[in-house]
């Protein structure tokens, strides 16, 4: 892991292509899918 850490902060192309997939993924979280997950889960506990 550690290697792997070296590598992004020593490489700059490493370093914009993961924080180019970082915003990409973070796009999945909006308030709206984190409440109907959470919504999904509280439905899952309450109908066992």
């Amino acid at each position: 892991m550690v290697q792997a850490m070296e590598a992004v902060a020593n490489n700059a192309t490493l370093r914009t292509e993961a924080i180019a997939k970082g915003y990409i993924h973070a796009q999945k979280f909006t308030p709206h899918a984190c409440a109907a997950e959470v919504m999904k889960v509280y439905q899952q506990t309450m109908s066992t």
